[in-house]
């Protein structure tokens, strides 16, 4: 077992998975790497120091668990060219588990063990995490290489456009075709005996990735190596099984996001499940072709090409882009669009506000629908996945609000308004953000807003479907949030809106909504200013 973790707490997060083991795997012994600097002590459990052989390593620097683990395997198959690897790794039943920190929190996921150990018996490669609901292991090639993590630091250069690119580079092309496995979480298991008798088959790629990291060493590099773990170690899928998860498919994830090529399958939804993630109870047929549709554009210094594949096929007749970054608008597929300049406050919310301000009476018909959407892909929320736009669209229709990205596995789009209340943040991403106000409710009361009751839907990430017809008779609101929000660039305000957004533009729950919420067996999401929603008891 080969262990990456950074803060002390995370470790107890592994024994307590160590436990739901089966009586049938026994580990041998454990390799725990810390990704945080010599400064900090790494400190081995007793259960597992005196259980199993142990031993532990540290880096110089703050490092990625997906890195942690390739150093680790290009040492491993140096050992097996020079045939001095234990007796054990070259044994049928012996696989290496890797383990990540981040994944292992999301519990919730996590398949056990023994199930996990048994895809890597099958399959030579074993996933920890289960794919978000109701998309697939597998992956649509020619999709996933459109993938791009999204936002990038001031500092750092995209030195590859997408992760086709990258794969093309590494000379990997024939590794990526096809169907092929992606394991989020980078939290997996390799069967040993493959490993230990073809160490050539690997070793070129490993030491090419961890080469090319080296030599160029941002962020997106990692997110890249996390989607090839999967397709580099298993067996290729056989012809006929690609054919018929093809069929059982409805549709491939698109457009450059985090599930990019996911292969989905929604038929098998129960409505009530769709609509505790935000859907409709009923899905009706949409004549698109009849639907006026405006977009608008949160830029700051994002190339936007990701967006001529996402929208086609969609008639947007009036396209404005709000760029507040002061940078090139780059990869523009709106050969018409606006371009507005606005001072860097407020971040998306600020714009999507600043629009809806200046929308005019004409343009509330019932029929148009107006998509906010960032100019940036990255969906840092957790336990989140974003939705083909036109069930945005068609979301919007039904409900007066959509949310692109929606919740996975048991969590709810809707939380309970007293909880939500509560919210307080006062540092994000390691800046502090608070603000005057000693929690959302206080916020709220001063600009007026009134929660729907008991339950409120909430939206992640910016990104949200709106009627116009919901949008122009608050305009009051709209100005006292423009106003609110110009405090600076990263605020709390700015959390506090992300929020409220479908509280304030969705419409009311109907009396058979609101039962059918009631009628859930449901839990209450952790109360600690972040996930506040009700939360499903069973899958």
């Amino acid at each position: 077992m080969v262990i990456s973790y950074c803060e002390e707490e995370e470790i107890s997060q592994f024994t307590r998975h160590l436990d739901v083991k089966s009586e049938n795997i026994k580990i041998i012994d454990v390799t725990i790497i810390s990704e945080c600097s010599e400064s900090k002590p790494i400190v081995i459990p007793h259960n597992m120091l005196y259980t199993y052989n142990s031993t532990a390593t540290k880096s110089s620097e703050r490092t990625q668990p997906e890195l942690n683990f390739i150093r680790w395997l290009i040492k491993y198959l140096e050992y097996a060219k020079l045939n001095s690897l234990p007796q054990h790794f070259s044994k049928n039943n012996h696989v290496t588990i890797f383990l990540n920190s981040r994944s292992i929190k999301s519990e919730q996921m996590a398949r056990s063990l023994d199930d996990t150990v048994q895809s890597a018996m099958e399959n030579r490669f074993g996933c920890l995490l289960r794919p978000p609901n109701l998309m697939s292991y597998y992956h649509d090639s020619n999709a996933l290489r459109s993938f791009v993590s999204g936002e990038l630091h001031p500092s750092q250069i995209r030195y590859y456009k997408n992760l086709g690119e990258w794969i093309d580079n590494l000379d990997a092309s024939k590794i990526f075709d096809g169907l092929v496995p992606v394991c989020y979480g980078s939290s997996f298991i390799i069967r040993s005996i493959d490993l230990s008798q073809r160490p050539e088959e690997f070793d070129g790629f490993l030491q090419a990735m961890l080469s090319d990291y080296k030599k160029h060493e941002y962020r997106e590099l990692v997110e890249f190596v996390k989607r090839s773990f999967a397709a580099l170690f298993s067996h290729r899928l056989s012809e006929e099984n690609a054919l018929k998860l093809r069929k059982y498919a409805t549709e491939i994830t698109t457009g450059g996001a985090s599930y990019s090529g996911a292969l989905i399958h929604r038929r098998a939804a129960h409505p009530w499940h769709r609509f505790f993630r935000g859907d409709t109870l009923e899905i009706r047929e949409i004549d698109y072709s009849k639907i006026r549709l405006t977009l608008v554009i949160s830029h700051c210094n994002e190339n936007m090409s990701w967006m001529n594949e996402y929208f086609n096929g969609l008639d947007m007749q009036d396209v404005t882009i709000i760029s507040k970054c002061n940078e090139e608008v780059t990869g523009n597929p709106f050969a018409g669009a606006e371009i507005v300049r606005l001072p860097n406050v407020g971040r998306c919310d600020h714009s999507h506000a600043t629009w809806m301000l200046n929308m005019k009476e004409e343009d509330a018909a019932g029929n148009h629908i107006v998509l906010f959407i960032k100019a940036s892909r990255l969906l840092y929320q957790l336990n989140m996945a974003y939705i083909p736009v036109r069930d945005v669209i068609r979301i919007a229709l039904g409900h007066g609000f959509a949310c692109e990205s929606v919740p996975t596995g048991r969590k709810s789009h809707y939380y309970r308004t007293e909880f939500l209340k509560t919210v307080a943040i006062e540092v994000h991403r390691g800046v502090h953000v608070a603000s005057q106000y000693p929690n959302m409710e206080a916020w709220l009361d001063d600009m007026e807003i009134t929660l729907p009751s008991p339950f409120t839907p909430v939206c992640f990430g910016g990104n949200f479907a709106a009627k116009a017809s919901q949008i122009f008779p608050r305009k009051y609101l709209w100005q006292k949030m423009v106003e609110n929000l110009g405090r600076g660039d990263s605020i709390e305000e700015g959390h506090f809106v992300e929020r409220a957004w479908a509280g304030i533009l969705s419409y009311p729950l109907n009396s058979n909504e609101t039962a059918v919420l009631n009628s859930m067996p449901v839990v209450d999401g952790r109360r600690d200013g972040e996930w506040l929603s009700l939360q499903a008891t069973c899958a």
